[in-house]
């Protein structure tokens, strides 16, 4: 099974990010939901944690 990515997106609001995954699978795909936190010390400034929400679906691998 290979992994096919449909859209990727990063948002500042946990409820929104679980609401994304609800409505992805809901439609029949698959979605991962990822904690992000910023790096100390990094340029711009420190906006907290955000979360990043990859909606995919398993395709089966083609045969080479």
């Amino acid at each position: 099974m290979k992994k096919d990515v449909i859209e990727s997106r990063r948002l500042n609001d946990f409820e929104a990010a679980i609401d994304t995954v609800e409505k992805a699978n809901a439609i029949g795909f698959a979605a991962d939901l990822t904690c992000l936190r910023p790096e100390p010390g990094g340029f711009g400034m420190n906006i907290g944690e955000y979360y990043e929400v990859t909606i995919f679906r398993w395709t089966e691998e083609e045969d080479e």
